[in-house]
């Protein structure tokens, strides 16, 4: 993804994305006007990252989703939250892959 990759009005779910480079991914998204999905394992330390994200882009739209990417059980429910929130018609799915 470049500097001129146009994302808003679209959706990009992060994981690992309440520390580390998880979360400098999101705040990128988050300041190109991306609605960001946080994936996290840790609720609070999930919480703090919207928070931070917030205090740095005040008019950011970020979204906490909790999910152990290591319980199948964990990421069913969270996938069935997301479907319900994100893919109902007419919404669509992009996925961008970082250039190497």
């Amino acid at each position: 993804m470049n500097n001129n990759t146009d994302l808003k009005d679209n959706s990009c779910l992060v994981t690992g994305a309440d520390s580390g480079l998880g979360l400098a991914v999101a705040k990128r998204f988050a300041l190109q006007e991306c609605h960001t999905i946080l994936l996290c394992r840790n609720k609070e330390k999930g919480e703090n990252a919207v928070h931070e994200i917030k205090k740095e882009t005040p008019n950011a739209s970020v979204e906490l989703i909790i999910c152990d990417l290591a319980s199948i059980k964990s990421i069913q429910d969270s996938l069935g939250r997301f479907k319900e929130k994100h893919l109902g018609p007419p919404a669509g799915l992009k996925i961008y892959f970082p250039q190497q």
